[in-house]
């Protein structure tokens, strides 16, 4: 054939043709097996992906996606995973609906396209357009969306459920990431190292799934309120009440242990950041999407999520005297967990603060300006300076309670948790001093309003961290419950306690002194067993700041 068409278009007995007619010839071989081997390659692929679960890809308004099918997973992590936290408890979830889920993260290109502007903070010209689009609060990925869809002519697309995302980032393995839990081989899928503004799209390795970056680059926006604890009734469905957003991946300067497929993290849906971006999940048939209006997980009009209030009983211990002492340097607290420039402490304050904050002259990590409502005293603040952000559960009382046996990383994730929206509040920097390290047997914010929710949320905290109580400490729980609308809420396994503990202290009578003491630790106990009932009746805290003797060693 080859051979034949030449003859066509030269004469062959023509000897000054003859060395072209040779080039030519070999041009076209060449062309033919390079045919023959491109289709060769191409069935053995599709044999090959037949067999080991082929990656389907399709184009939808000029983004590409993955098809994703059902399947039964677990969600959450195993009670040896390396970093899990207490709000991924293993629940087995059934994910029996198709969707499509975004190839990459949504660019600032494709963003630029539909809403014509482009929120980024760091923002990127021609071909880098690809970069992630970052610096959106949810409401404006969901108006995103909106646009999307009027484009396209119904509601195909959405962000993902909390349970959509980890399905497909678990890639079917119940490891820390979908490739394993080598830490080592993250590198080839996430930026590491001094990486912390997010990169171009694809320049890492895929999941199973042929998905990118879902470890790192940006965290990404979900559809889900958060929970920390996910019930297990809602099954693949999303929670339909909350504060908070649910956000997943983690960033580029995250700590490894929020990358991890599990790792669940959230945000104030007001909230924008450099470290959050979006991804799309797509539905071929929206009349059938289990989250439309009308569908499976859409809660019907004038009904309400109906939430547990029950409460799980505390071990009650007394506290040994021959603990190991308290240091507050073994609790490293207000660190940068997320790599977003904002530490634990700022991130609560953007997180609660009821409008758009605003951050110090020249630091946009200081967060100076807000409006927080304040539980402690129901006062309303507007300068964060005047804030403190409070441990629900003091970290000195933590440590009492058996966080004196974890180990620093553990110590470590209890002072920075922001996994529950209750564990770090903010509150008025006087109250918060005056309450110090002290339990309700010996503190109760001014607010009585919230005296119940006070109790419920130490409870709740504690039972979550596996923290004990005293006796005295538990039934000034019950006496605070016992303020609830609805009375004492039901508490499973209730443990059993003298409530003659429950009375007030002797007066002392002879007063001390600051002199009396070795160390802080010994002043605040003395000084903490007799305030509520008679006040600061030794002068111990001459300046009113919640410290007694702040003079002594050990002294906060």
């Amino acid at each position: 054939m080859i051979r034949l068409e030449f003859h066509r278009r030269h004469n062959i007995n023509d000897e000054s043709k003859r060395e072209e007619r040779e080039e030519f010839e070999e041009r076209e071989v060449m062309k033919y097996w390079t045919l023959v081997s491109s289709s060769l390659v191409m069935m053995s692929s599709l044999l090959c992906g037949l067999a080991s679960g082929q990656v389907i890809e399709r184009v939808f308004d000029g983004m590409t996606f993955v098809r994703i099918e059902s399947g039964i997973f677990s969600f959450g992590s195993p009670s040896e995973q390396l970093g899990r936290l207490a709000n991924e408890s293993p629940i087995e979830i059934n994910m029996n609906h198709v969707f499509w889920m975004g190839k990459y993260e949504v660019s600032q290109g494709e963003w630029i396209a539909i809403m014509g502007n482009n929120p980024s903070t760091y923002r990127r010209l021609g071909p880098e357009l690809s970069a992630p689009v970052e610096n959106m609060t949810w409401f404006q990925a969901r108006a995103f969306i909106d646009q999307l869809n009027e484009q396209a002519g119904d509601q195909y697309y959405r962000l993902p459920t909390e349970a959509e995302w980890e399905y497909v980032s678990k890639g079917g393995a119940n490891s820390a990431w979908a490739f394993g839990d080598d830490l080592l081989a993250l590198e080839d899928y996430a930026h590491r190292g001094e990486v912390i503004i997010p990169q171009l799209r694809g320049l890492k390795a895929s999941t199973s799934w042929g998905i990118y970056d879902l470890y790192g680059n940006v965290y990404e926006w979900t559809e889900d309120w958060y929970q920390a604890h996910r019930s297990p009734e809602i099954g693949a469905c999303s929670p339909q009440q909350g504060t908070y957003k649910v956000i997943r991946g983690g960033s580029n300067g995250c700590e490894t242990s929020w990358l991890r497929a599990s790792s669940r993290n959230f945000a104030s849906p007001n909230r924008s950041s450099y470290s959050i971006g979006l991804r799309l999940v797509r539905v071929d048939t929206p009349s059938e999407d289990p989250l439309r209006v009308g569908g499976i997980c859409a809660v019907e009009s004038g009904e309400e999520e109906v939430v547990g209030n029950s409460l799980p009983g505390l071990n009650i211990v007394e506290i040994d005297p021959n603990l190991p002492a308290y240091d507050r340097d073994d609790w490293p607290h207000w660190v940068d967990v997320d790599g977003d420039c904002l530490n634990t402490r700022h991130e609560v304050l953007a997180a609660e603060s009821l409008i758009e904050v605003s951050t110090s002259a020249g630091n946009e990590c200081l967060i100076s300006g807000g409006s927080w409502d304040d539980p402690y005293t129901a006062l309303t603040f507007s300068v964060a300076g005047e804030l403190d952000v409070d441990h629900f559960v003091p970290l000195s009382n933590a440590h009492k309670s058996g966080g004196w046996a974890w180990t620093r990383d553990q110590r470590r994730a209890y002072a920075n948790d922001l996994s529950d929206p209750h564990h770090l509040i903010a509150v008025q920097a006087s109250a918060n001093r005056s309450k110090g390290a002290r339990g309700p047997e010996d503190w109760r914010p001014p607010n009585e309003a919230y005296h119940c929710d006070y109790a419920y949320y130490w409870i709740q905290i504690k039972a979550r961290w596996g923290l004990s109580a005293t006796p005295q400490e538990w039934l000034a729980l019950l006496d605070m419950l016992d303020t609830c609308p609805q009375g004492r809420p039901p508490i499973t396994d209730a443990p059993e306690v003298d409530e003659t503990l429950f009375s007030e202290p002797d007066h002392p009578g002879d007063v001390v002194n600051c002199g009396d003491f070795d160390n802080y630790d010994q002043a605040y106990e003395w000084f903490i067993q007799y305030y509520d009932e008679y006040g600061d009746i030794a002068n111990l805290d001459g300046d009113g700041d919640g410290i007694p003797c702040g003079s002594l060693p050990g002294a906060p």
